[in-house]
């Protein structure tokens, strides 16, 4: 177990009308580091979590490049994007969107693969980032 499956357990239980059975398959292909697939999370849950400080490394740099304004701004906040970003990748999203918008994340997430990740959290940014912008003191993402 790790802080966050629990997140996507949940939301597929609901997408899926409590078919814990489907849930199960999905879980085990989701987690799985099966040939071909395009979409495993594995390394966000493993030991270490490898991916997902990939993940956030990676995000740190395109956040730089694309969005140096608010990310220089978080950075006077020190909030640091792994408290906040690392957990939105971790859990694809399912903690901080509501269940609709959500499933059409992981629509694409599926459809595109997990760079998906990236350009929705900055597009995400860009939506409230005059709210975000006008906060001065360390505010919870």
């Amino acid at each position: 177990y790790c802080q966050g499956i629990n997140l996507i357990t949940a939301f597929l239980l609901i997408v899926c009308n409590y078919n814990e059975k489907d849930v199960f398959y999905i879980l085990i292909s989701l987690l799985s580091n099966t040939y071909g697939s395009n979409f495993i999370i594995r390394g966000f849950f493993s030991e270490e979590f490898p991916l997902l400080k990939l993940f956030v490394f990676f995000f740190e740099e395109i956040f730089e490049k694309y969005n140096k304004k608010l990310k220089e701004h978080f950075d006077k906040l020190d909030l640091p994007l792994d408290t906040w970003a690392g957990k939105w990748f971790q859990t694809l999203f399912t903690i901080c969107l509501p269940v609709e918008m959500c499933q059409r994340v992981w629509d694409c997430l599926f459809a595109y693969g997990p760079y998906f990740i990236f350009s929705f959290t900055l597009a995400l940014l860009k939506e409230v980032e005059n709210k975000l912008l006008t906060k001065t003191e360390n505010i919870e993402i």
